[in-house]
């Protein structure tokens, strides 16, 4: 049971990702669709922060269960590529934007972290998803939206 429901709890992430990226419109910038990813996985309301309060109880589970850790990897892998992808779009070549999607993405697994705990408020953590996607890629950056 706690496999489909955090099975479940992943596809149906990923296909709101995916929906919000797909209907962007378009032509979209990667960036605005980057922006709009880095948002819709932050706890800024209440639907968030409980999706993100049950992220973090699997998360500790799966540290000591090899099954459920498994399960968060291949999520993992589809949000990846799901924000690689965006990078490239922007330009930036498959290796750098392997690297920045995964400094995005442990940028948003902080920021949650320390928005459950109270220690930052919604303001500073959308102005730090600006900042982030300013800067990442120095070489290639992300065009503005």
């Amino acid at each position: 049971m706690l496999l489909f429901t955090l099975e479940h709890h992943g596809r149906r992430l990923v296909e709101r990702l995916s929906a919000r990226a797909a209907g962007a419109p378009q032509p979209s910038a990667p960036r605005r669709v980057l922006r709009a990813i880095a948002i819709e996985l932050l706890p800024l309301d209440e639907e968030r922060a409980v999706e993100a309060r049950i992220a973090a109880a699997f998360t500790l589970r799966a540290a000591a269960d090899p099954e459920l850790a498994q399960v968060f990897r291949r999520q993992y892998a589809l949000l990846h590529t799901l924000v690689a992808d965006q990078f490239g779009r922007a330009g930036v070549p498959d290796a750098d934007a392997d690297a920045d999607a995964r400094e995005l993405l442990c940028l948003i697994e902080g920021l949650r972290t320390q928005r459950l705990l109270g220690e930052i408020d919604d303001g500073t953590i959308v102005a730090m998803v600006e900042r982030v996607l300013d800067r990442l890629g120095p070489a290639h950056p992300v065009r503005p939206a």
